[in-house]
């Protein structure tokens, strides 16, 4: 439920942080296949559809390149499939909960299943990131500021 009312300012999931002006892609359609709607702070890919003249994005999975991250509604907290959804593009900085108390800024982080911040760590294969890490946590669940920057670590020697 929305509280319009809110008389604190407090981060939330997919709000901007630092840069209240940046742009906002408001032209997005959630892939009509989607099962699972989308939530304010989920990261998200293009999608591959027949849909033409239209952006069709849908939930990045780790394999998956982001195009930017969901903003924050007040109004509707989730988006199902064929709904417009607004998102933040790649280079936007946005607030997103941590899944690791221990990773620390500038880090290249990753999401977890649960759409967690985590560190994404070198290992036998390539690691996509979905970002740079801008803010520390203090516990597991603290919003943290990620600029969406995606990529990939080439794999260890």
């Amino acid at each position: 439920m929305a509280n319009l009312t809110q008389q604190n300012i407090r981060p939330a999931i997919g709000q901007a942080a630092f840069l209240p002006n940046q742009p906002i892609i408001h032209n997005c359609v959630v892939d009509p296949s989607a099962t699972d709607p989308l939530m304010p702070g989920d990261v998200v890919a293009f999608a591959s559809t027949t849909l033409t003249d239209l952006t069709v994005v849908a939930k990045a999975e780790a394999t998956d390149t982001p195009c930017g991250v969901v903003v924050y509604n007040p109004i509707k907290s989730a988006f199902n499939a064929n709904d417009r959804v607004s998102i933040f593009p790649v280079n936007s900085f946005v607030y997103l909960p941590a899944g690791d108390a221990d990773i620390t800024n500038g880090m290249l982080v990753t999401l977890n299943s649960d759409g967690q911040v985590i560190e994404a760590e070198q290992d036998s294969t390539v690691v996509g990131y979905i970002g740079i890490l801008w803010t520390q946590p203090a516990a597991v669940g603290d919003l943290v500021a990620v600029q969406i920057v995606p990529g990939s670590i080439p794999a260890a020697e």
